[in-house]
Formats: structure tokens, C-alpha cells, sequence
């Protein structure tokens, strides 16, 4: 008899244990399913995207406070040439030599999160810097090195949270383009002489996967919240316009296009 109720409590025991081993199973599918719905759910793809981190720099600039966005901004604006050459320290000073020719920027601004300030787009045609504004510091979220893609910036526009880079070339384009899926950086890149390669984060990909996460239509739409170009007047603080919506050639602020 003894033996029989050590038998029977066995058997309960690994009942027991079966489905306590279930219920583990299931419970970490549905955080799984939790964690890929919360990706699918947002304007991203729920594809795996490897980052690189050499490509995604994520760094606080300096240690000085600012009180709001527009005086944050405006002086990484007026210090372009040192913030954009920090990147270029990064690349091992890799990039074109740009020394004795007056400094030209894209320059604009996008809430991309929508938390209600907005993130600064600042590029030279050589490096593409993305800034925001986190608790009174200026940070760098991504910075970009043109040159491992295509040969300078012919435009640049915003669409979404996407950013777009175009170079042009005499029978089409190449486009670089930036966005974050769930915190992380994704680098698109297409070009039109190539129609069928498709790359998120320099790794080729379907046409489904890429255009889950870049709209063609959109990154062609190179007139949809074109960025402004502007040639840097450091001294005085001003921007002559070299391309944008405002007439060419126009002297304007930097507070104007802060705006």
C-alpha cells in the first residue's frame, strides 16, 4: 500500500511539472508576440534589422545646458563645421577635403517622435547629422557618412519620420535614407541604376522588406519638406540662401528657419 501512494504522489508530481512547464512556454510566447505586435504596430518594420554602430553614433556634445531647443540648435548650427568634423574623426578623416570653401548646409527641423520638440537635420553634403534636444543638452541620434554610399547630396527632404538624401546623377538618383524602428537607427539606400537591390542597414533585402519601412513614393517626392540650403555666414550668425523655398540668394536668420 505504501508503495502504491508513492507511486500515485509520483504521478502527481510530473503532472504537476508538465504543466507548470506549459504554462512557462506559453506565457514566454505571448511576451514574444507582445514584443514583435508593439514593432508591427508602429510605422516601422517588424523586420530583424541588424544596426551597426559604427554608422549609428549615438553622443552627448557637450556639457553645456541650454534653456530651449532654438538656442541648443542655433548654435550647433553656427559650430556645423566642428560638430559635422567630430563625425569626421569618427570615419578616421576619410572625407573629401572641404578646407577653404565656404561652408554649405541642409539644414531643417522635424518632430519625429512627436513628443512636441523637434529633432534638427543638418548635413554638408559629406556628413548627415540628426539631433535632438533631452533634458536641456543637445544629442547627436544618428550620424551618417555619405561617402560609403554616394558621392555627396544633390537634395534633401523629410516625409513621415523618414528622412531622405538624394544624389543625382545624369539618368537617375541614389536616395540614403533614415528613420528608428523602436529606438533603434535604420539606414535605407536605393539607386535608380540598380532598380532591383533593395538595403536596409547594408544588407540587401526584398522589395517588401524595404518599402515596409522607406515609401518609394514618398522618397522620390523629393519637393515634399525640402530642406533648405544654405551657405553659413558664421560670424554674423546669418544664412544665405542657396536653394529652398525662400528666394535665392536672400540673406536670412538662423532663428528664421527655427521656426
Amino acid at each position: 500500500m505504501r508503495k502504491m501512494n508513492f507511486t500515485v504522489n509520483g504521478k502527481l508530481r510530473r503532472s504537476f511539472l508538465i504543466v507548470f512547464l506549459i504554462f512557462c512556454i506559453i506565457w514566454t510566447i505571448g511576451c514574444s508576440a507582445d514584443a514583435v505586435l508593439e514593432c508591427e504596430t508602429s510605422s516601422q518594420s517588424s523586420s530583424e534589422i541588424d544596426s551597426e554602430s559604427e554608422d549609428f553614433v549615438v553622443k552627448l556634445y557637450t556639457t553645456d545646458m541650454y534653456e530651449g531647443w532654438e538656442t541648443a540648435y542655433k548654435n550647433v548650427i553656427v559650430n556645423a563645421e566642428d560638430f559635422l568634423q567630430d563625425l569626421n574623426d569618427i570615419y578616421d578623416g576619410n572625407a573629401r577635403d572641404r578646407e577653404g570653401t565656404p561652408l554649405s548646409l541642409y539644414i531643417g527641423i522635424c518632430d519625429f517622435d512627436s513628443d512636441g520638440i523637434p529633432e534638427l537635420i543638418l548635413s554638408d553634403t559629406i556628413f548627415i547629422g540628426v539631433y535632438t534636444f533631452e533634458e536641456n543638452y543637445v544629442k547627436r541620434i544618428a550620424g551618417l557618412y555619405v561617402d560609403e554610399y554616394m558621392y555627396g547630396v544633390n537634395g534633401c527632404h523629410y516625409a513621415g519620420n523618414c528622412i531622405y538624401f538624394q544624389s543625382d546623377g545624369s539618368d537617375g538618383s541614389s536616395y540614403l535614407c533614415w528613420t528608428t524602428c523602436a529606438g533603434e537607427n535604420v539606414i535605407g539606400f536605393y539607386d535608380d541604376y540598380q532598380p532591383e537591390k533593395y538595403v536596409l542597414n547594408k544588407k540587401e533585402v526584398s522589395y517588401e522588406e524595404f518599402v515596409h519601412v522607406f515609401n518609394m513614393n514618398d522618397m522620390k517626392d523629393y519637393q515634399h519638406n525640402e530642406l533648405g540650403y544654405f551657405e553659413l555666414d558664421k560670424e554674423n550668425g546669418m544664412l544665405q540662401v542657396l536653394r529652398s523655398t525662400e528666394k535665392r540668394g536672400e540673406v536670412i536668420s538662423i532663428e528664421a528657419i527655427l521656426k
